[in-house]
Formats: structure tokens, C-alpha cells, sequence
């Protein structure tokens, strides 16, 4: 009798060891299914609705267009943006360019940079730099506003080119390096006599904050 009682014991632990195995089961079943669920829906968003008479042997093409085109998107713009890098970084190296003088953009400016290397032939000086713009302060009330920015030579001042000098010392159309950056002699000014030069700048406050600055230029022509 006290056999057969613990055969049924030992039958219902076996049976409720089942159970909770199977509900186990369920639950980690459950479990990743959702996972996987998660991770195909985007996916499974790349298939498209098929209409009646179509087939489905084009879906597996379908996904991988787009699969291939959301990857190229992605790689594009960054392989565009290397590209730029290595090329600004090769124009800007001596040894990957012959040319004496070569561009620069920096903040909407183009300045003209000078390998002094290859300059066989300039005259230094210095001078005392200031820097001004088109504005009425800089430059005094123009009766005709369609002179406003225009030089003493007749070109329209830009920043990172014009330069304002007393044409005793640097006559007009002559190119100037300050600091590096190529600058033409195009515009003059009252103040500006002597070992002097005026750089040219857009806007006023920038121009203020130049100041006076002493530096040694060199006139290549």
C-alpha cells in the first residue's frame, strides 16, 4: 500500500514537472518570437501589396532593391564627403601642386593662397594694417549708390582680394601676401598714405575688430 502511494507521488511530481517544462517552452517561444518580429518588420515593410493575377516570385527581388538601395543612401554621402576631404587636403599640400598660387574657401571668402617657395622674385615691407568695409563710416555718404563698393580702380571690392594702399608704395593691380594670402592693390583711401594697407571685409564689426596690426608684406608684382 505504501508502495503504490509513493508510485502516484512520484507519477504526479513527474507530471507537474511536465507541465511546467511545457509552459517554459511556451513562454520562451513567446518570447522570441517577438524579437523576431521586431527585427523583420522593417523588413518585411520593403515587401510590396501583390494584386490579384501577380505573382510573388518578384518580392525576394523587391527586398533586395531596396534592401541595397537603403545601403547605398546611407554609404553615399559619406564616401562624397571623403572624397571632398582627401581632394581639400591634397590641394592644399605643396607636393601635390605645382602651381605657385592655389584656392582656399573659408567662411564664404576666397582667399588665394602663395607658396613663397615658388615666388622667385617679391619685395617685403612693412606695413600697418587695418581693415575696412562699404559701409558710410568706412567710406563717407556716396550721392551715387551704385558706387558703393566699387574701388578706385573700378572693381567691386571683395573681401579676401581688395586691399586699399598709397599707390607712392604700391601702385594699383599689384599683388600683395599677407600673411600667406595673395591680395591684389585695387582701391585706395585718404587715410591710407604711406607704409599703410586697408584690407577690405564685408561686414563692419569684423573690420573693427582687426584693429591695427603690423606685418611684413611682400609685393610679387
Amino acid at each position: 500500500m505504501e508502495e503504490t502511494s509513493k508510485k502516484k507521488t512520484k507519477r504526479r511530481n513527474a507530471e507537474e514537472t511536465s507541465k511546467r517544462i511545457v509552459i517554459l517552452i511556451v513562454v520562451v517561444s513567446q518570447i522570441l518570437m517577438t524579437e523576431v518580429w521586431a527585427k523583420a518588420q522593417p523588413i518585411l515593410s520593403y515587401v510590396p501589396e501583390v494584386s490579384s493575377g501577380e505573382t510573388t516570385e518578384e518580392i525576394p527581388k523587391a527586398v533586395t532593391q531596396k534592401l541595397s538601395e537603403e545601403v547605398t543612401n546611407e554609404i553615399e554621402p559619406k564616401a562624397e564627403i571623403e572624397e571632398k576631404d582627401e581632394n581639400i587636403s591634397n590641394f592644399m599640400t605643396d607636393e601635390n601642386s605645382n602651381a605657385p598660387v592655389i584656392e582656399k574657401t573659408a567662411t564664404h571668402t576666397v582667399h588665394k593662397v602663395v607658396n613663397m617657395d615658388q615666388i622667385t622674385s617679391c619685395t617685403a615691407i612693412t606695413v600697418h594694417t587695418t581693415a575696412y568695409c562699404a559701409c558710410e563710416k568706412c567710406c563717407g555718404r556716396k550721392s551715387d549708390s551704385s558706387l558703393i563698393g566699387v574701388t578706385a580702380s573700378g572693381t567691386k571690392a571683395t573681401e579676401g582680394r581688395t586691399i586699399a594702399v598709397d599707390t607712392r608704395i604700391i601702385p594699383l593691380g599689384s599683388k600683395v601676401v599677407i600673411d600667406g594670402f595673395e591680395y591684389i592693390a585695387e582701391d585706395t583711401g585718404s587715410a591710407i598714405k604711406g607704409n599703410k594697407i586697408d584690407l577690405y571685409m564685408n561686414n563692419h564689426e569684423i573690420a573693427k575688430e582687426w584693429g591695427v596690426q603690423e606685418k611684413t608684406v611682400y609685393i610679387i608684382s
